[in-house]
């Protein structure tokens, strides 16, 4: 089985005259840390120690006991104050390390100076070129095109079927007066139709249902047919497909019915203000 290995680090500060004796699996990781506590380290100066992790806690506590004499305690007590010494003794513990990697196999490798990789901040748009930047707006535009057209058919799909169960409570439907009125109908059915009412594309959006009413058994819905009438909408395919799924349920409705209670979706236009007064909203 490979051993793993794991490094002691000494950490040079640079506006002190101590460094700091710990262990790290990611040296880069801890300095970072580190840093952001006891402030700047003089890296060029500071070395790391690659050891087999099994004896890597001996090691540490191994340099940290032979020059305790050295050790000081900060002002501050951030995370690994206890592991500072003064740079007196910084010279001999470099012997020591090097002394103890002759007799003792468990010491890997010693190298002078910590590398940081610097982390460049790129503006990605700037660095495009013209046409990159045209392409990556084309390309958003189209994700865009493609999600709102992914979810305006999912809400289309669940419309129609929700009314598809309700189809049988239908009394009376106009698309020209944009209304259809359910007779004993599951309240709690109409309101989840609510749910999926919303239709979004990349240059507008709409309600499908837009507003609900209820008055004894009769529920009304005012619909938005005309929205579709007045829109240029074939161009725009997040818009059409979900257009064509709806009214795939409403030319079916059976216009003799339409006909047959007409004098209903009337007297619900004529006397609109005077419902509103009286009836609840259940819409969401």
């Amino acid at each position: 089985m490979k051993k793993q290995h794991s490094f002691i680090y000494l950490l040079v500060s640079e506006e002190n005259n101590i460094f700091k004796i710990g262990k790290a699996d990611n040296i880069i990781n801890r300095y970072e840390i580190l840093k952001s506590k006891w402030g700047n380290f003089n890296l060029t100066n500071s070395y790391k120690i690659k050891c087999y992790e099994n004896s890597i806690f001996k090691i540490e506590k191994t340099l940290q006991y032979i020059f305790k004499d050295f050790n000081i305690i900060p002002e501050y007590q951030y995370d690994g104050y206890t592991e500072w010494f003064d740079m007196k003794c910084y010279q001999d513990i470099i012997t020591l390390i090097n002394n103890l990697k002759t007799l003792n196999s468990d010491i890997i490798d010693i190298q002078q100076g910590i590398k940081i990789h610097k982390k460049i901040k790129t503006n990605i748009w700037q660095s495009l070129s013209k046409e990159e930047r045209k392409e990556t707006v084309k390309q958003s535009k189209q994700n865009k095109q493609q999600r709102n057209l992914n979810e305006n058919i999912q809400n289309a799909t669940m419309l129609i079927n929700i009314l598809n169960d309700l189809k049988d409570n239908i009394i009376f439907f106009n698309k020209e007066q944009n209304l259809i009125i359910f007779q004993n109908v599951n309240k709690d059915k109409i309101n989840s139709l609510f749910d999926y009412k919303s239709f979004d594309w990349i240059h507008g959006g709409f309600n499908f249902i837009t507003s609900c009413a209820v008055s004894k058994d009769l529920i009304y819905l005012d619909l938005q047919f005309n929205y579709f009438e007045e829109k240029d909408i074939g161009n725009y395919e997040e818009i059409n497909k979900p257009y064509k799924i709806i009214m795939s349920f409403f030319n079916k409705i059976n216009s003799n019915k339409i006909e047959t209670d007409i004098v209903i979706g009337h007297k619900y236009k004529e006397e609109q203000t005077k419902l509103w007064s009286n009836f609840f909203l259940i819409s969401p």
